[in-house]
């Protein structure tokens, strides 16, 4: 689920019947997690038991990323980028 007022990306255990993760800002940096105004997202089944929510920012124009584990979803984490681990994996994002 998303909130895009706030930039949060709630995690639904619907097994469980309530929220497992949610991603809202940074604190350190206070940046969105997923990104400013997340919309849209879509769904890869890794076949690893992880399912990968490409999560899309209406604010930034860049798409975001977040591992699932199925039997775990309150373990779900930000995909971090191959070039600065530090960082979010941003699809889309001009850098320079």
């Amino acid at each position: 689920m998303t909130a895009t007022d706030d930039g949060v990306l709630a995690i639904y255990d619907d097994e469980a019947g309530a929220l497992a993760r949610v991603f809202g800002r940074d604190q350190v940096t206070g940046a969105p997690e997923v990104g400013r105004k997340p919309f849209g997202l879509a769904v890869q089944d890794l076949g690893t038991g992880v399912a990968r929510v490409f999560v899309g920012s209406f604010g930034e124009a860049v798409i975001s990323a977040v591992d699932v584990p199925l039997a775990a979803p309150d373990s779900a984490r930000v995909v971090p980028s191959p070039v600065d681990p530090t960082r979010p994996l941003r699809i889309g994002e001009v850098t320079q």
